[in-house]
């Protein structure tokens, strides 16, 4: 069974992540020259903390899309970066959303 359940993390691992933009966006973004940060996560998520501070407090943030792979566990939650007011305010958060510091 062990060897099992490793092959099908490696073939899991071995998946490409998929990039999905936001509605509306161009489908063939590069992100060559930029930067990726990725929290990891810990005790008390202070790896997602200080991410999440990073987004809030640096001008010109906005968010371009989602990654998607096989190994991340789906999560669904309230944007914490938009702002609700008003009708159609805010929107879903996804477990790895992408941001771009302009």
């Amino acid at each position: 069974h062990r060897a099992v359940r490793e092959g099908r993390a490696r073939d899991t691992l071995a998946v490409a992540m998929e990039f999905h933009p936001v509605s509306g966006a161009s489908s063939s973004v590069s992100f060559a020259g930029d930067t990726l940060i990725l929290p990891v996560v810990s005790h008390g998520n202070v790896g997602q903390l200080a991410t999440d501070l990073l987004v809030a407090s640096l001008a010109g943030s906005s968010r371009v899309g989602c990654l998607d792979h096989p190994a991340l566990l789906p999560c669904v939650g309230r944007d914490a970066f938009g702002d609700d007011a008003g009708p159609g305010g805010g929107h879903i958060a996804l477990s790895m959303e992408v941001y771009r510091v302009n």
